[in-house]
C-alpha cells in the first residue's frame, strides 16, 4: 500500500505530492500527520490519498517512519490545496504555513495558565444593552457576510461579547481574528472573563504551549478562538461563525511566502463550513463592502454622522509661503490649550512630498491610464503602477494656474512650524524617526504629532489620562496622494477613525486641506457612504479589485538592466499565454534599489473569484508572486 505525502518544507513552486511506502501493521488515512524522511531530513508530512498503486510503477519509494496520532480536519486539508492553487506556491509550503512547530516533547511541559488581567469595558448599561440588541438582531439574520460598524473601542468589545455569548447559546464555534499582537491586549481579558475556555492562537507563545492551544482546538475543547493572523488556520472540527476585528487593516496580509491574506483564508473557511462571517469595522475595505452588500446593508453601532469634522480651505487661508497651519487651526489651538486642554495632530508621513498637485485649484494630477497619482521623480512625472512617463506640466490643465507643487508635510516639518507659534508648550512628536516615548511624556504633553504609530500604541493613554480639546489633520493630500489604487479607501479609512477619535472626546476636529470638494474628505467629514459608491464605480472602470484580481510579480538583480531585461522578456512571454488576464508593465517601484538589489515589476489583471493562472508558476524562483497585493 502507498500513501501520497506532502512534507511540511519550503520547496519550490513546481514541486507537488511524493509517493512513500506504508510498512506493515502501520495504519494511516487521509488527513493523518506522518513522520517521513525527504532528501536525508525528518519532515513531518500530511497524507492525502492512500492507493494500492504508486503515481510512478517501478520506482522505490520509502517508508513512512511512524505517525503523529494526529489528524487534521477536511476542510485544513483541503485548505492545503487551495492555499497552493490561489497563492501559487508549492503544496510543501502550504502546509508548513498552516502547521504550527511540533515540540519535540509534547504534553511534557507544566499546564499553559494564561494570565487573566482586569477587564475594563467604558459604557453606560443602557448604551451596552443599545448596542447588544443590535448586535444579536443581526447574528440571528445569519447572513453569509456582514458588516459591524464601530466608533468607539467600547462599542467593538461589546459587540464581540455579544456574538460570542450567542454562538455560545447555541453551542457552535466561533473564531475571532484581531490584526495586531497589541489588539488582543484590550480583547483578550473581556472575553477571558466571561469565557474561562477561550483558546489564544498567537505568535510569541512557547512551541508547547502553542501546540497544546492548537490541540485544544483540534479536540473540540475550545468553542471560542481568538487569535492573530496566523489563527485563521485554527484546527477546529466545524467552523459557525468568523468575525474579522477591523477588517480594513493591512497587517492581515502576510510579506513572506505564501503571502497569504488573512480575510481571504476566512472567506473560504467560512464558505468551506457554511459559515457566517462578520467584519467589525470603522470603515471596512471596499471587497468586504462588495461582498456583504450582497446580504443586506452594514449595521451602524452609531449613526455615522453623529459628530462632524471641520474642513478648512487651505487655498483660502494660507498664504504665508512655506507654511501649512491655519488661522482657523491657530484658533482652535489656543482655545483648547488654554482651557487645559490637549491636542492630537495626526499626519501620514509616508505621503510628504510625493505627488503632483496645484495650489490654486488643489488638482492632484492623475495618470490617465491608472487613475492613481503621478510621483514626481527628477523631472519627470512617474506612474508606478503602470510605467507610464510623462513631463512635469508648467500649468494646471484644470485651472490653468502656474503654482503647482509636490504636495504633502511630513511630522518634522509640522512639528517646527508648531514650535515657532507655541514655544512654550511641551510638543511631543511621536513616529518612527522620534526616540521611544514614556507614558509620562504622553500624558504631560500640550501637543502631540504622530503617524499611525501614534494611533497604535499611545493614543488609549492620551485619552485616558488628559482632556482632548482639538484633534487635526494639517494636510489631507498626504494620505490620498499616494501612487496606489487603495490611497483613496485607506485615507477615508484613516480619516473616520481620526474623526471617531475627535467624535467619543467630544473634541473638535479639523481637516485641512487643499482639495475641499473631493469624495473622500466630505464622505468622512459628514458621516456619509458616498465614498463607497464612487470608489466602486473607479474601480469598476479602471478594473481594480473587485472587479479584477491583481498579481504582483517582482524580480530582482543586482544589475538594473539584468532586473529590466527579465521582467521585459517575462512580459513578452505572458502576454502571449495569458488569454484572459493582462499583462501590465514592466515598470520599477519607487525606491528602485533596495539593499544592493534593482527592482522591477509586472502586474497581472485576471478574473475576480478565480484562482490565478497556472501558467504564472512556470516562474523562476528567483521571481516573488505576490497574489492579491495591499499595495502595488
Amino acid at each position: 500500500m502507498y500513501a501520497r505525502v506532502i512534507p511540511a518544507l519550503r520547496l519550490p513552486r513546481r514541486l507537488g505530492f511524493f509517493d512513500y511506502s506504508v510498512p506493515d501493521g502501520l495504519s494511516v488515512r487521509p488527513g493523518d500527520l506522518v513522520t517521513v524522511k525527504f532528501h536525508g531530513r525528518s519532515a513531518t508530512g500530511l497524507v492525502v490519498e492512500i492507493g494500492a498503486q504508486p503515481s510512478v510503477a517501478g520506482k522505490t519509494m520509502q517508508p513512512i517512519r511512524g505517525t503523529h496520532g494526529i489528524a487534521l480536519p477536511d476542510d485544513l486539508v483541503s485548505l492545503v490545496s487551495w492555499i497552493a492553487q490561489n497563492a501559487l506556491v508549492s503544496p510543501a509550503l502550504a502546509l508548513k504555513t498552516i502547521l504550527p512547530e511540533i515540540p519535540k516533547r509534547p504534553g511534557r511541559e507544566a499546564q499553559f495558565r494564561p494570565e487573566v488581567k482586569e477587564a475594563t469595558i467604558r459604557m453606560t448599561r443602557s448604551r451596552a444593552e443599545e448596542v447588544g440588541a443590535l448586535v444579536r438582531s443581526l447574528v440571528a439574520e445569519e447572513r453569509p457576510c456582514s458588516i459591524l460598524r464601530y466608533r468607539d473601542p467600547a462599542e467593538k468589545l461589546v459587540a464581540l461579547l455579544t456574538i460570542a455569548s450567542s454562538f455560545q447559546k447555541k453551542k457552535q464555534t466561533l473564531l475571532i481574528l484581531v490584526p495586531k499582537q497589541n489588539d488582543l491586549a484590550g480583547i483578550e481579558p473581556v472575553l477571558r472573563k466571561r469565557f474561562p475556555d477561550l483558546a489564544v492562537l498567537r505568535s510569541g507563545l512557547r512551541s508547547a504551549d502553542l501546540w497544546r492551544e492548537w490541540n485544544r482546538c483540534r479536540a473540540g475543547d475550545a468553542p471560542l478562538v481568538l487569535g492573530t493572523r496566523s489563527a485563521v488556520f485554527a484546527p477546529l472540527p466545524n467552523i459557525h461563525g468568523v468575525v474579522i476585528c477591523d477588517d480594513e487593516a493591512s497587517e492581515y496580509k502576510a510579506e513572506d511566502a505564501p503571502r497569504l491574506d488573512a480575510r481571504t483564508v476566512a472567506e473560504e473557511r467560512a464558505r468551506k463550513n457554511s459559515a457566517i462571517l462578520i467584519a467589525v469595522s470603522q470603515a471596512p475595505r471596499s471587497e468586504t463592502v462588495a461582498t456583504a452588500a450582497k446580504y443586506g446593508s452594514p449595521v451602524n453601532l452609531a449613526p455615522l454622522n453623529q459628530h462632524t469634522a471641520e474642513i478648512v480651505d487651505l487655498r483660502n487661508e494660507v498664504r504665508e509661503r512655506g507654511k501649512i497651519l491655519s488661522d482657523t487651526f491657530q484658533t482652535a489651538a489656543e482655545n483648547a490649550l488654554e482651557s487645559g486642554s490637549a491636542i492630537i495632530i495626526f499626519q501620514n508621513r509616508r505621503g510628504s512630498g510625493s505627488s503632483l498637485q496645484c495650489k490654486d485649484c488643489g488638482m492632484i494630477f492623475l495618470c490617465p491610464e491608472c487613475d492613481i497619482p503621478w510621483s514626481v521623480h527628477e523631472k519627470a512625472l512617474v506612474c508606478h503602477h503602470c510605467g507610464r512617463t510623462s513631463e512635469l506640466p508648467l500649468s494646471c490643465e484644470a485651472c490653468g494656474g502656474n503654482r503647482l507643487k509636490s504636495s504633502g508635510a511630513g511630522t518634522q516639518r509640522i512639528e517646527a512650524e508648531l514650535l515657532a507659534r507655541f514655544p512654550n508648550r511641551r510638543i511631543l512628536r511621536l513616529d518612527t524617526d522620534a526616540p521611544e516615548a514614556e507614558s509620562a511624556s504622553v500624558q504631560n504633553a500640550d501637543i502631540v504629532i504622530g503617524t499611525r504609530l501614534l494611533a497604535g500604541r499611545y493614543l488609549e493613554t492620551l485619552e485616558r489620562t488628559r482632556r482632548i480639546g482639538l484633534v487635526a489633520v494639517p494636510l489631507a493630500e498626504s494620505l490620498f496622494g499616494r501612487a496606489d489604487f487603495r490611497a483613496a479607501e485607506q485615507a477615508y479609512q484613516w480619516l473616520v477613525s481620526i474623526i471617531n477619535i475627535g467624535t467619543r472626546n467630544r473634541a473638535r476636529t479639523i481637516i485641512q486641506t487643499f482639495r475641499p470638494e473631493h469624495t473622500v474628505l466630505q464622505s468622512a467629514a459628514t458621516g456619509t457612504d458616498k465614498f463607497y459608491e464612487e470608489e466602486m464605480q473607479s474601480r469598476k472602470t479602471f478594473g481594480y479589485p473587485p472587479f479584477s484580481r491583481l498579481i504582483l510579480l517582482s524580480v530582482r538583480e543586482k544589475q538594473e538592466s539584468a532586473a529590466r531585461e527579465a521582467a521585459e522578456k517575462t512580459a513578452t512571454t505572458f502576454r502571449s499565454e495569458l488569454r484572459d488576464a493582462e499583462v501590465i508593465g514592466p515598470f520599477a517601484p519607487m525606491p528602485k534599489k533596495r539593499r544592493g538589489m534593482f527592482e522591477w515589476r509586472l502586474l497581472v489583471k485576471s478574473a475576480p473569484n478565480l484562482p490565478p493562472p497556472e501558467e504564472l508558476r512556470a516562474l523562476p524562483e528567483e521571481w516573488t508572486i505576490d497574489v492579491d497585493p495591499e499595495t502595488v
